[in-house]
């Protein structure tokens, strides 16, 4: 997504370090992604259909912003429905459009480039993936207390969306709707929500298998048996499909 940006400041800047690394980068992404599937056999190409696609986009990009913890979210989807998603879906795109409306041609670029971006990013991560908790057009009061959850599928989506508030605070600015000090106000209690709702932040691995354990369990294997050549060290999060890592015993027995 930044490549057209890599692509300006090499031709109109005359940069060439950042535009050459961010190139060799993605190379490098496409050349893993080619020789390294994702899936060993054929890759479930319908496991999110396109109503989840667009429900997620909803929940997680969008509902991670207003909501912090995932848990909140899915309670009041069950208690109210997922009509309690629509409110900040709202605020975003009014962003959206009064930047599209009132703003000068490069704010409203921005504000198009970055919604894009967004919807381009979630869609691509959701349906590449080919991963069936994606299906939030299926999900029953069941899967909503016990199987959603945030992902970090949604974090580079939702900064995307966050440049939505600057850029239509400064189209206000300019056409004179607001005055400097209004903007710089709003902006600072948006920052202040951020900052409340996101701290202290909770994750799924902090629950553990705490990995300093698991590699002393696994040290006192290799020492306790001469001929064990690796032990496995549990991982978090415990519910994760790579739950254990075999590590050699020649790294833990004491020289």
């Amino acid at each position: 997504m930044f490549l057209p940006l890599a692509v300006w400041a090499a031709v109109k800047r005359r940069h060439f370090a950042a535009p050459a690394g961010l190139l060799l980068g993605v190379c490098l992404q496409v050349f893993t992604a080619l020789t390294k599937p994702r899936f060993s056999g054929a890759s479930p190409t319908d496991a999110a259909d396109p109503w989840s696609v667009v429900l997620g986009f909803g929940l997680l990009p969008i509902g991670s912003i207003w909501h912090a913890d995932s848990r909140t979210l899915a309670s009041n989807i069950v208690m109210f429905g997922a009509w309690s998603s629509v409110i900040p879906a709202l605020l975003l795109l009014g962003l959206l459009a009064y930047t599209l409306i009132t703003g000068r041609s490069g704010l409203k670029i921005a504000a198009a480039g970055a919604f894009a971006a967004s919807a381009l990013c979630w869609t691509a991560s959701v349906v590449l993936s080919g991963n069936t908790m994606f299906t939030y057009a299926m999900y029953t009061e069941a899967d909503w207390a016990t199987g959603f959850g945030y992902i970090r599928y949604a974090a580079a989506p939702a900064m995307f969306l966050l440049v939505l508030l600057p850029l239509a605070l400064a189209a206000a600015q300019e056409r004179g709707h607001i005055g400097r000090g209004t903007a710089t106000a709003v902006a600072g209690m948006f920052v202040a929500f951020l900052l409340v709702s996101y701290f202290p932040a909770t994750t799924v691995r902090q629950l553990g298998p705490e990995w300093a354990a698991g590699v002393g369990a696994a040290r006192s294997a290799c020492e306790n048996d001469p001929n064990l050549t690796a032990a496995p060290a549990s991982t978090a999060p415990a519910a994760w499909k790579f739950a254990q890592v075999q590590i050699p015993c020649q790294e833990l027995r004491t020289p």
